[in-house]
């Protein structure tokens, strides 16, 4: 006997043809596209090269929004790589070590890999100042053989939740699938931001390091947000029954209703009280905020390619201390044999006096004293383009919601014209050769899938008014909020770090010249 589909089942599979619709509704925007072509790009195990997977959008792009003349040439969701960054000299006194890890002398400071017991596994962490009293922290990354598909890198995840204490590891493909999932199942919501994906470079020393900042501050934000913590979707990430992906993949997919209630729930707003001209209020001003945050963009990118040259070249300076040092001992040692006479040369050996090599100390020692504060600066301004991302993706499950609304009026003016067509006695393609029972069992089929549907779709206007206060009211006012508060704690930061640097060369310098002069005092 043929196995019917029920009209639920294929409306929920979408089999249901689409009547078209006007795409140009001004409240069905595309922002979603533009934020999800951000973590989309499929990653590629290993590879040899390096690529800065920083993206940003088109200069002319609109994210999604109609434009009275809109563009058929290209389209607005393609990123195209950030300019080339300046190439930086080579300086004769950067480490080889340092050339393979790609690591700073600051960074291996700092952040030394904690010994595992198998070296050539470890890779240099990033620096990450770890909360002893955190509900959970990211650290530790090894690389772990595929076997014939590649290598992969492995994230220590480790701390406590209700289900007790845990210490596992997880790989960037299982953090992905964590936040895709979150992304999906709590529309409207700020989820926090992870690296995007790269096709080239994945293994880089400097990018496993990125990676495991970011996942860390991933985790300790989700920790720090309830609603989150406590979800599915955490839980199994933290504690699955089988493997992470599959875990993650066989929690059932919320329907409209259970969606609406969980937004509703979480944020205590009451669709009641939100008529339809706060919303088309709210809508406006939404849509204002996204078309101006394009602006942000290209700025964050030279921002970032000017705070990576900086980094870069304290790094260099950083290691170039000994090196200087070293070359006014040695000028001390030859040359003035050379330009001084026999009587007085004793007298010029300030750095290279063995009996007197204070200075020498000194000048070596900023390699080790001198902090190199570009380098939280430079992650700073990257959290700032993937956290925007985020915000504009969270601003995007709104317009979806409104896209899957308007699908589903399209499939119910579908699904009315053929059981008008069925009910009238019209013979059709598809019912030429149905039996009286299938001609019956399909109104039926029908007359369900119009009744499910036209209650999503209730629940849907419903779901967009609470998503689009929830946004408005909260999210967004957060997010500034927060962006405020995070640039004067960094610069406040890099002000300190810089400061604190600047004593310490004036201490070395001050000495050398009180050197040279008594030098030249007792020289005359």
């Amino acid at each position: 006997m043929a196995m019917h589909v029920s009209a639920l089942d294929r409306y929920r599979n979408g089999s249901f043809s689409e009547a078209s619709y006007d795409h140009k509704d001004e409240d069905n925007y595309n922002t979603q596209k533009v934020a999800d072509y951000y973590y989309n790009d499929e990653e590629v195990d290993q590879e040899n090269g390096e690529q800065d997977y920083y993206s940003t959008p088109v200069e002319n792009d609109h994210y999604g929004y109609p434009q009275e003349e809109p563009a058929h040439d290209k389209s607005p969701y393609d990123y195209p790589a950030e300019p080339e960054e300046k190439e930086t000299p080579s300086y004769p006194v950067m480490q080889e070590e340092q050339k393979e890890t790609g690591g700073s002398l600051e960074e291996n400071k700092v952040a030394p890999m904690a010994s595992s017991g198998n070296k050539s596994n470890d890779i240099t962490r990033p620096i990450i100042e770890y909360d002893p009293n955190a509900k959970i922290t990211v650290s530790e990354p090894k690389k772990q053989s595929s076997g014939v598909v590649g290598n992969h890198t492995e994230y220590r995840v480790k701390g406590n939740n209700s289900a007790g204490d845990f210490d596992e590891n997880r790989r960037y493909k299982e953090f992905y699938s964590l936040r895709n999932l979150l992304s999906q199942n709590w529309p409207g919501f700020f989820i926090p931001a992870i690296p995007p994906k790269v096709k080239i470079g994945n293994m880089d020393s400097a990018v496993v390091q990125e990676r495991c900042y970011l996942f860390n501050r991933f985790m300790k934000e989700i920790s720090e947000t309830p609603h989150f913590w406590e979800s599915d979707e955490v839980k199994t990430f933290i504690k699955p029954n089988m493997g992470v992906g599959q875990a993650l993949s066989l929690i059932a997919a919320p329907t409209a209703e259970s969606i609406f209630e969980r937004v509703v729930n979480t944020t205590g707003i009451n669709h009641e009280d939100i008529d339809d001209s706060k919303v088309n209020r709210y809508t406006d001003s939404i849509r204002e905020f996204v078309l101006s945050s394009k602006d942000i963009f290209p700025l964050l990118a030279k921002f970032k390619n000017c705070i990576t040259q900086l980094e870069k070249q304290r790094r260099y300076q950083l290691d170039a201390y000994k090196e200087f040092s070293e070359f006014l001992s040695q000028y001390e040692s030859t040359t003035m044999n050379i330009y001084s006479s026999e009587s007085i040369q004793g007298h010029y050996k300030m750095i290279s006096d063995t009996d007197n090599n204070t200075m020498r100390a000194q000048i070596e020692a900023l390699s080790e004293k001198i902090d190199n504060p570009f380098i939280r600066f430079k992650y700073w301004v990257k959290e700032e383009i993937i956290d925007l991302h985020s915000l504009l993706q969270a601003i995007g499950q709104k317009n979806s919601l409104e896209s899957k609304k308007h699908k589903l009026q399209a499939k119910i003016k579908t699904a009315n014209s053929e059981l008008e067509k069925l009910n009238s006695g019209k013979k059709t393609f598809k019912t030429l050769f149905k039996s009286q029972s299938g001609k019956a069992s399909a109104i039926t089929n029908l007359t369900t899938f119009i009744a499910q549907a036209e209650k999503d779709i209730e629940v849907y206007d419903k779901l967009v008014k609470v998503v689009t206060v929830h946004l408005y009211e909260r999210v967004i006012p957060t997010f500034k909020s927060t962006k405020v508060k995070g640039y004067v704690s960094s610069l406040k930061e890099f002000s300190d770090s810089e400061s604190k640097n600047s004593n310490e060369l004036y201490r070395c310098w001050s000495s050398v010249l009180q050197q040279i002069q008594q030098t030249f005092e007792r020289s005359s």
